[in-house]
């Protein structure tokens, strides 16, 4: 898949949960807006993987959500955007990273 390319519209979807590793990966849990993906049955994951700053990313994600897993969602994604070299997540909470990842994976 084109790193510049999305298969889904994660405008306004829910981060659920996420599972980082075993390797240098994230997987995210996503609940998506059916005002934007109508057609899309949710949860969709989003694996990013061979992440560069695997660190930064893991520590983000630590730190803004470890505390945060008695409701019912993490934290509303605001948008996920391509940006050299990979995509940048902002959250409506937690603020935004920037994952350098070299492959990405939707389903």
């Amino acid at each position: 898949m084109n790193l510049t390319t999305l298969k889904h519209n994660y405008h306004d979807a829910w981060l659920v949960a996420y599972a980082l590793g075993p390797r240098r990966e994230i997987v995210l849990t996503v609940w998506l807006d059916s005002v934007w993906n109508p057609t899309v049955l949710n949860p969709v994951t989003l694996r990013l993987s061979a992440i560069g700053n695997y660190e930064a990313v893991a520590g983000f994600f630590t730190r803004a959500f470890s505390g945060a897993s008695s409701r019912n969602s993490l934290d509303e994604i605001e948008r996920i955007t391509p940006e050299a070299p990979g995509f940048r997540i902002a959250f409506a909470e937690a603020g935004e990273i920037l994952v350098a990842a070299a492959k990405i994976q939707e389903a």
